[in-house]
This record gives C-alpha cells, structure tokens and sequence, in this order.
C-alpha cells in the first residue's frame, strides 16, 4: 500500500507540476527565482536524456524506461516487505520513471515531437535543468544506495539466521 501511494503522488506532483508550468510560464522565455539563482523555475523541454544526450532517440527511452517501470514493479511485488527504506527508494524510481514515461508518450514538445518538461535550475548546477520526476529519480536512487549499502547487508543477515533457526527446528 505504501509503494502505491508514493507512485501515485510522485506521479501526481509531478505532471501537475508540468502542467502548471506550460501553462503559465513561456517556453525559454520567463524565469521565476525562487531562491535568488539557487533555485529558478524556467521552462524548457527534453527529448534525450540527461543533459540532452541522445536526442531524437526517444524510442530507446520509451523501451528503456518500459523495462525500468517492469523491473521496479517486479521488485516491489517481490520484496515489498523487506524493509521500508527499499520500498520507498524504488517507489520513488518508478514513480519519476512514470512520470517522464507520460511525458515521452502523450505531452507534445515546442521544440519536439514529444518531450519531458524541464522548470528546474540551480545556480550549482548551470548546465542542468530537471523536473520533480527527475528529482524523485535522484532521492530514489541516493536513498537505495543508502540501503544497499548500509541496511542490505544486516537483513541479509537476519534471514540467514531465520533460516538456520527454521532448519534447526525442523531437526
């Protein structure tokens, strides 16, 4: 229940946050700071991936990301109870992955055919313009590094102790 409910809102905040901002805001034309230059709202598109590579290839992405969504999807069926730091990391994948998946799909682009929409700028990294899917990806993936890293490890651990306990008793 709780992987579906970060999917849904992290695929909800996300497109709402698209909407918003290519309905009100012009396409590289306006910037809104909201932080001074740390944090900047400005209205661009993508049809690559980060940082504009692999343009024109949306196709790959679309497969890419179908594989990605399937493979999350596998992995929270199969290891949802495991521990709560895994669902949550890997809902948040999925669900930024959906969200740019419906932007590749259905959201027509400016510049493309169809694009992922960017609003997000920072002055730390001026070279990059991303999404809240895009963000949700990135705290996903920091927080399943973190896991794995850290928490795997000693869950691994106490299911070899469960199962040696089981076996024992079935002695």
């Amino acid at each position: 229940m709780l992987a579906a409910i970060i999917v849904i809102l992290t695929v909800a905040l996300d497109q709402l946050s698209k909407t918003l901002v290519v309905s009100t805001m012009e396409f590289h034309g306006e910037s809104i700071e909201v932080l001074g230059k740390l944090l900047v709202f400005y209205r661009t598109e993508n049809d690559g991936a980060a940082f504009g590579m692999l343009s024109n290839a949306r196709w790959v992405f679309i497969v890419f990301s179908l594989l990605a969504i399937a493979a999350g999807v596998f992995y929270l069926i199969k290891y949802n109870r495991r521990h709560v730091l895994l669902t949550i990391s890997v809902s948040m994948l999925l669900g930024g992955g959906i969200g740019n998946m419906i932007d590749r799909l259905f959201r027509a682009g400016i510049e493309c055919e169809r694009a992922v929409v960017d609003f997000l700028h920072s002055s730390l990294m001026p070279w990059f313009y991303f999404n809240l899917a895009d963000a949700f990806i990135t705290v996903g993936a920091v927080l399943l590094c973190v896991y794995m890293l850290f928490i795997e490890p000693k869950v691994e651990k106490k299911l070899a102790a469960q199962k040696a306990s089981e076996e024992l008793a079935e002695q």
